[in-house]
């Protein structure tokens, strides 16, 4: 399986598989993305959510 490109596309005829009435605000919500992504607060937030999915805190039972 190759990754998509930079359109999204996989190969010469795959594409995203979502419903038409979906597609203006999936592209909204990935120019949004990209923006954010480029924020090191922004990073940091995904980092951190991240480390704590994977790598809970010990909790104390009390």
């Amino acid at each position: 399986m190759r990754f998509p490109n930079g359109r999204g596309y996989f190969g010469n005829f795959g594409g995203k598989f979502v419903p038409e009435t979906l597609m203006a605000a999936l592209s909204e919500l990935e120019i949004a993305f990209k923006r954010a992504g480029k924020r090191r607060a922004f990073k940091a937030f995904i980092f951190r959510r991240k480390t704590d999915e994977r790598c809970p805190r010990r909790r104390d039972i009390s």
